[in-house]
């Protein structure tokens, strides 16, 4: 099999942990022109198959090993695991496009270092990810912790919490109902620089007619990798230059949302945390669960 290209630049040895951060360029071989990328930059985000090439033939493993080493994590097959001393030495990593130049794509968050062969680039598209739950043993989450990020411990940061909220795209939110009791509903979110948390319905929904009348509303965002947001704020539905700047925003994250301004009822709203708790109950050292006033942010 031969490579379509290489990466270039990043890490320049092989190093667990932390590669959120991590900037790399994945250069396409000569034999392709700029147009077998043509359409690529709509995407945020690719998938990429490489080699793992510094791993010695004689390091391959072709039955259960402890992972990392770690004898307090079970003894299990190399097709249970995610190490590099595979039989075929083949790695599979998500990653964020940042540009494209060229035959050159650059990229954030690649597991991979200075020189990897690489084999295949696909676009990530949302409806390739798992279908229903996903489960997995407590020792792998336990591996992942720091994974992409160092696992943050003291106070919760309003950037903190803007990234989390970014890096989704799905919350429960809860509004009262005329009755008193709570009403949820799934929406769509995008999040502007500002924390200004946006979402479109229809005006007709119980949930913007609960908001005219109560304009409190919570929020939850997240559990994937349980880590989780609970939002709490104040709604409101923006107009005038304000609904341009929000709708731009939305858009981006939706580009299907164009298409809906045309209905009949449509309607946006905002939302302006007051106050937020942040939880992750990954690793072994207990759980980090935070709060955050961010009362300010209605003034």
């Amino acid at each position: 099999m031969t490579p379509v290209g290489f990466v270039r630049g990043g890490r320049t040895a092989p190093r667990d942990d932390r590669w959120a951060q991590e900037r790399a360029v994945i250069e396409l071989d000569a034999r392709f022109g700029q147009d077998a990328l043509a359409g690529i930059d709509a995407f945020s985000h690719l998938e990429v198959i490489y080699v793992f090439d510094r791993v010695p033939q004689a390091a391959i493993e072709v039955g259960a090993r402890h992972p990392r080493e770690r004898t307090d994590w079970p003894l299990v097959g190399i097709f249970a695991q995610r190490g590099k001393a595979r039989p075929n030495r083949m790695g599979v990593s998500r990653c964020r496009l940042l540009r494209v130049e060229g035959r050159r794509l650059h990229v954030e968050g690649l597991d991979a270092i200075d020189g990897t062969p690489v084999l295949d680039i696909k676009p990530y598209m949302r409806e390739f990810g798992p279908r229903g739950g996903v489960a997995q043993p407590a020792w792998a989450t336990q591996l992942m912790t720091e994974y992409y990020e160092p696992r943050r411990t003291g106070p919760l940061t309003r950037a903190e919490l803007l990234a989390f909220v970014r890096a989704h795209r799905i919350a429960v939110q809860s509004t009262t109902s005329p009755a008193g009791p709570p009403q949820a509903a799934v929406v769509g979110i995008a999040v502007t620089d500002d924390l200004e948390i946006v979402f479109d319905t229809l005006g007709t929904t119980r949930k913007v007619e609960n908001l005219r009348r109560d304009p409190r509303v919570a929020l939850v965002i997240g559990w994937d990798q349980e880590q989780t947001a609970q939002i709490e704020g104040i709604a409101d539905e923006p107009h005038g230059k304000d609904l341009e700047r929000l709708t731009e925003v939305y858009f981006r994250a939706y580009p299907d949302g164009i298409e809906r301004q045309s209905w009949k009822g449509i309607a946006y709203v905002r939302v302006r945390p007051t106050w937020a708790r942040y939880s992750d109950f990954r690793g072994a050292d207990g759980a980090r669960i935070v709060e955050i006033d961010l009362t300010e942010n209605t003034r």
